[in-house]
């Protein structure tokens, strides 16, 4: 063969073996590209708890990629480790060591690493900590993270109630206490898990639970100390705060009065002129003049109260005038509330009626009066109780029988002395009941003999129909009744069953109670009650001997049931009333204390009126006290004696 003939045969053999390993090459590499299109070759993730070091290119020999042993050889490590790291600790926890030689550990706890060991820091309470484990395989880094919770010490943890219990206890106080004091205030009651809590102060005391304020001339600072006993330790936390100068506490409206000639005021017989002025006092005790020199006629008003030394007055103004009201009128009274040694019974009394909602009620508003340039006293500004549309708004000024009428249920009729008209025009006798017609007015145009005969008629039938335990519901408005009576009972009302007891019949209506008046001697104030009518337990007004109609509605099934679904739907409201007698005396703070500095009576008026219990409260804050554990009582009774299962 020739040379050169075997040269191209060489050629052809390398060119053909060159050929058909890059066709083999070409067709793995297609392939290898297929694969991983397909998801078929490995990839290197980890879980979102897991974070990864520096990425590295596959190893090559001789141009072959080959598969990375670090991936999974770390998380066989992971598989290993996870269950040995711990949920929850009591105690110092060794920390598992990889078994690959290969792979390094390291553990950290906020990016600060702690070694091999997890230590235990006795938390006062259950404490998550955030455990990273980064295992490390050349310079591939994968990052897992576990939650391991520490087990409250039971020391510290009692350790830490007991700060957090003195450190909510001190917050309650000093959130209960206020930053100034401008009367009498009560001292927080906290209820805090068996915590014990009591107060001391430097000056003054505390009484019923309440600092008496000691109406200073200046600010002065106050520093109270509560004695705090919690989880078998006891401290003391001081909270400062400031009494008000006298000057700076909250003054109410002021009544200035000047008659004629500087006369003064004797008679309830005839009225004296004079003019009226009217100042109120905003929060920063601003004065401002509601209305100045408004002219006015004054006597004395009242029965009983008329002959105690602080006298009542109604005032009949020439032009119809607001009297602190959103409405006008000429007549009002200014009740002088001498025997109520708290000055509030009537304005708890008015202010709970007119929350159930009664008809009528009438205004209260406390004034300071100063008569001819004097001081004579704290006053309540009421309503005259009357027909009119401000009022007791029915028919008037008509002369047929069946008109609107005003009357009032008045024992005192019977004495001569004190006889208001003439019976049989002005008054009549309902089997020994007195009623006074004071609508219509009975020596007015328009009353006539057929209004006396068909009024007298009215009552005496519905009188019968108590008596004979008939039914009533065509002749008496039995909420009404109903209303009066719980607000008389609450109270204990001296006059609920012989004066001040008043009725209204609006044209073609039925009879009706109200308005309801007259409660300064309530409430174990009368002192001409005996001991046990006085006392929180027992019904009064229904009482055969004390007001006959209420004896006889209280036989009726109906209508104790009827009081039963009443007393509970207002229930709340009388034990919010009864509620308001501390903050009713604190707005007045100002204004009482210069009462009894006028009329300095307390624990020293023994009269007829004074109960034995009035006499013995010898100061303000006892007479309050008095009164407020009077009425828990009493509430407390009747809510207990009207949901007894006999009462229905």
């Amino acid at each position: 063969m020739r040379p050169y003939m075997i040269q191209y045969q060489v050629m052809s053999s390398i060119l053909g073996y060159a050929m058909k390993k890059v066709f083999v090459l070409i067709t793995l590499s297609l392939f290898l590209f297929a694969l991983a299109g397909c998801d078929f070759l490995p990839t290197f993730s980890t879980s979102a708890t897991t974070t990864t070091g520096t990425d590295t290119e596959p190893e090559t020999t001789t141009g072959t990629t080959l598969f990375d042993p670090r991936p999974a050889a770390i998380e066989a490590e992971f598989a290993r480790i996870e269950p040995l790291i711990p949920a929850a600790i009591v105690a110092d926890r060794a920390l598992p060591a990889p078994t690959d030689p290969a792979i390094t550990v390291e553990y950290s706890i906020d990016g600060s690493p702690i070694g091999m060991t997890l230590v235990y820091q006795a938390p006062p309470i259950d404490t998550e900590l955030t455990l990273s484990v980064a295992l490390t395989y050349g310079d591939l880094v994968v990052v897992r993270t576990y939650a391991v919770i520490q087990i409250r010490d039971l020391n510290a943890y009692q350790n830490y109630l007991r700060e957090l219990g003195f450190a909510e206890i001190e917050a309650l106080i000093d959130a209960g206490l206020p930053d100034e004091a401008k009367s009498d205030f009560t001292m927080p009651v906290i209820s805090y898990n068996n915590a014990e809590i009591s107060y001391t102060v430097p000056i003054s005391r505390i009484y019923h639970g309440r600092f008496i304020f000691t109406f200073p001339t200046v600010d002065t600072p106050l520093v109270i100390t509560s004695r705090v006993i919690y989880m078998g330790q006891t401290r003391y936390f001081d909270h400062e705060l400031t009494l008000k100068g006298f000057s700076s506490l909250s003054r109410i409206p002021e009544l200035h009065i000047l008659t004629n000639g500087n006369q003064e005021v004797t008679t309830k017989d005839y009225y004296i002129g004079g003019v009226a002025t009217l100042v109120t006092y905003d929060e920063n005790n601003v004065a401002h003049t509601v209305f100045s020199n408004r002219t006015l006629e004054i006597r004395l008003r009242g029965n009983s109260t008329l002959w105690m030394p602080k006298r009542p007055y109604k005032i009949k103004f020439t032009n119809k005038t607001a009297l602190l009201t959103t409405y006008e009128a000429k007549d009002w009274v200014l009740l002088a509330n001498f025997a109520d040694q708290t000055l509030i019974r009537n304005k708890l009394a008015f202010d709970l009626a007119a929350t159930m909602g009664m008809p009528y009620t009438p205004s209260a508003n406390f004034v300071d009066v100063y008569m001819n340039n004097q001081y004579i006293g704290n006053y309540m500004v009421t309503d005259q109780i009357e027909v009119s549309s401000v009022r007791v708004d029915i028919e008037e000024n008509s002369s047929a029988a069946d008109t609107g009428y005003l009357l009032e249920w008045d024992q005192r009729q019977f004495d001569p002395w004190q006889a208001d008209g003439e019976e049989g025009v002005a008054w009549f006798n309902i089997y020994g009941i007195a009623f006074v017609i004071k609508s219509p007015q009975t020596d007015g145009f328009y009353y006539n003999q057929n209004q006396f005969n068909y009024i007298y008629d009215y009552i005496l039938s519905v009188h019968m129909a108590l008596k004979n335990r008939q039914n009533y519901t065509g002749l008496i408005d039995e909420a009404s009744f109903i209303d009066w009576f719980i607000v008389e009972e609450v109270f204990k009302n001296v006059d609920s069953g012989y004066s001040s007891n008043f009725y209204y019949k609006d044209k073609g209506g039925l009879l009706k109670m109200g308005p309801v008046w007259d409660f300064d001697l309530s409430s174990t104030n009368p002192g001409h009650l005996d001991y046990e009518n006085r006392m929180p337990p027992g019904w009064y007004t229904s009482q055969q001997y004390k007001n006959v109609w209420f004896y006889y509605l209280m036989k009726y099934d109906g209508f104790r049931q009827h009081l039963k679904e009443r007393w509970n739907e207002v229930y709340e409201d009388v034990v919010a009333m009864k509620e308001s007698v501390y903050p009713e005396s604190d707005a007045i703070a100002h204004s009482r204390y210069r009462n009894f500095q006028t009329w300095d009576i307390i624990g020293k008026n023994y009269e007829w009126y004074t109960s034995t219990e009035v006499y013995e409260a010898k100061t303000y804050e006892a007479q309050l006290a008095l009164l407020y554990d009077w009425l828990e009582a009493r509430i407390a009774w009747m809510d207990e004696a009207i949901n007894d299962p006999d009462f229905v």
